[in-house]
């Protein structure tokens, strides 16, 4: 019987991919692996998109606003008013959310099939290189959150 792969081989299987499914632009970023998570930023860490293992077994990608609650909601309403360019970019699948302490996000989440393979890898760097695409721009437009003068490292 096979090994299962660890979710650390799949998430840094997205890090490594994760340029490739991006415009030029955009790959200047900072990028962070841990745990059950990996998190890439451009300006501030608690803006972030991610790829993380939710502990139902699902797999969770997309943007979370993880700043103090007002900023959160600030972002979160902003994008909100675009969720029909949104939802037109990145699908029907891509749903608004509420959790934790005063946190936002624009995520979906995956179940079924072999999650740690890497076809899902593959499939997970691409989808998140979608949120990236569509949501940086218009982050940078309601926060100055910009990615596209970030002058860090890639993840």
């Amino acid at each position: 019987m096979a090994q299962r792969r660890s979710a650390r081989a799949f998430l840094r299987q997205v890090a490594d991919e994760l340029p490739s499914h991006l415009p030029p632009k955009l790959r200047s970023f900072e990028g962070e692996q841990w745990g059950r998570y990996y998190k890439v930023w451009y300006r501030e860490k608690k803006i972030h998109f991610e790829v993380q293992f939710l502990r139902n077994g699902r797999l969770e990608i997309g943007l979370h606003f993880e700043a103090d609650a007002e900023t959160n909601e600030r972002l979160a309403s902003a994008l909100s008013k675009k969720k029909s360019a949104i939802r037109s970019a990145l699908g029907d699948d891509a749903k608004f959310r509420e959790f934790g302490p005063g946190w936002r996000s624009v995520a979906e989440t995956w179940s079924g099939g072999d999650m740690r393979s890497e076809e899902a890898a593959t499939e997970a760097a691409s989808r998140l290189g979608e949120y990236v695409a569509v949501l940086s721009p218009m982050l940078e437009n309601v926060s100055g959150s910009a990615p596209s003068s970030a002058t860090s490292m890639q993840g």
